[in-house]
């Protein structure tokens, strides 16, 4: 379980390094919904690391779903193989840059 925290750490470290850099959307899986009437939220694990997200934007989001968000509003619902593989991609990059540039 450490190493699993471990590496979800580096790939978030990683996405807000490299979004510093220009603007990123991350897919996350939704955990949960709520609705108050006024807004409509999730919450949203990006590799372990859980956010509260706006869903307004999104009407086809629900729990299970993976969403593109970027700066706490869901941009679109992804299928799971492609987020996964983002997911992945992401994560070769984050090793790429401990490998060649050490660990931040």
């Amino acid at each position: 379980m450490q190493n699993f925290i471990h590496a979800a750490f580096k790939i978030f470290n990683f996405v807000i390094i490299f979004a510093h850099i220009m603007c990123l959307a991350v897919p996350g899986k939704i955990l949960s919904i709520t609705d108050d009437g006024l807004f409509k939220m999730a919450e949203v694990d990006f590799c372990g690391v859980k956010r509260p997200v706006s869903v307004d934007t999104v009407e086809d989001a629900h729990t299970g779903d993976y969403v593109i968000a970027h700066a706490g509003v869901a941009i679109s619902v992804m299928d799971e193989e492609c987020a996964r593989q983002t997911i992945a991609d992401l994560e070769k990059m984050a090793q790429y840059r401990d490998d060649n540039f050490g660990e931040i």
